[in-house]
């Protein structure tokens, strides 16, 4: 196999998609439980703007190998580059019900959350960010990036609770007490 992909991701940097998906077409009929062909054949398409086919490919990873966040995170990256915050959400909570370790999914989840304030989709990225601190209640900078999103979404009521968390562990460094004060003026 390991030629063979070589020479399909030499026809993806040539942005020559067809070709790629020539020789991946004839290396999943000879490997049909092959993941690693899939998830390649499945970021192809995406690259040649063939979603369905892209979304058959990261849907058939995520069959054969739930257990295991590439499809998951593959497809919900079509979903987060169109904004679609409902759909991202879904497949990451799909795979958050069948991955062994949720890890992956949950710095995935972050980046989008991230990619959704960089598009000014502020109340789009607020589940995302949601979710992270669900897992990991301590991290301030993701509690942060919430409260804003809270602020630009008009919810401040859930502003500043998060807000009142943050305070709670703000020690003396000035910094962190100058963020939270551009935060309390915010609202």
């Amino acid at each position: 196999i390991p030629v063979s992909l070589k020479v399909a991701a030499d026809y993806v940097g040539r942005k020559d998609y067809t070709g790629a998906v020539s020789v991946l077409k004839s290396l999943e009929l000879k490997h049909p439980d092959s993941v690693e062909i899939k998830l390649l054949l499945g970021s192809v398409y995406q690259a040649q703007g063939n979603q369905d086919e892209a979304i058959r490919s990261f849907r058939s990873v995520i069959g054969r190998s739930p257990e295991h966040p590439d499809g998951y995170i593959r497809l919900a990256t079509l979903w987060a580059m169109e904004f679609d915050a409902r759909k991202t959400m879904a497949v990451i909570r799909e795979g958050l019900r069948h991955v062994k370790n949720p890890l992956p999914l949950i710095e995935f989840s972050e980046s989008v959350g991230r990619l959704f304030v960089a598009g000014k989709e502020f109340v789009g990225a607020i589940p995302f960010f949601e979710l992270v601190l669900g897992y990991r209640s301590d991290d301030d900078a993701v509690r942060e990036a919430l409260v804003r999103c809270y602020v630009a979404g008009g919810q401040e009521r859930k502003a500043l609770e998060e807000l009142g968390r943050l305070e709670k562990k703000t020690t003396d460094n000035p910094q962190v007490a100058l963020e939270l004060g551009e935060l309390f003026e915010m609202l």
